[in-house]
């Protein structure tokens, strides 16, 4: 998309948000990884407000990214870096064990 509209001056980026939200809140083992911390002068990593920064800065025209992603958490912000293929091994139905085993040396 970023690279169709770009032409049109709109910016497409994605955001992976790391916070706590109502689809974590009784998901066992998630709900106490991201539970607010007992002792309020400690930074809450996990409070959804801290990605907020991240969300108007993608909006505002200060943004000169396109056709990224981005990861939000905490005070920390990452940029995913794209997946592409490498090589590819093709077969005409299913693999067996040992065809697969011996096709997979091209790989190396």
């Amino acid at each position: 998309m970023a690279q169709e509209l770009s032409r049109y001056g709109v910016r497409v980026n994605a955001l992976v948000p790391v916070a706590r939200t109502r689809m974590t809140q009784d998901v066992p083992g998630i709900k106490d990884l991201v539970a607010a911390p007992q002792d309020p002068g400690v930074f809450d990593i996990y409070h959804p407000a801290n990605v907020a920064p991240l969300v108007v800065y993608l909006l505002s025209p200060a943004c000169t990214f396109t056709g990224r992603t981005f990861y939000g958490k905490g005070g920390e912000v990452r940029e995913f870096l794209n997946w592409q293929y490498g090589k590819t091994l093709e077969h005409d139905g299913r693999w067996s064990v040992a065809e697969l085993t011996e096709a997979m040396s091209a790989l190396s």
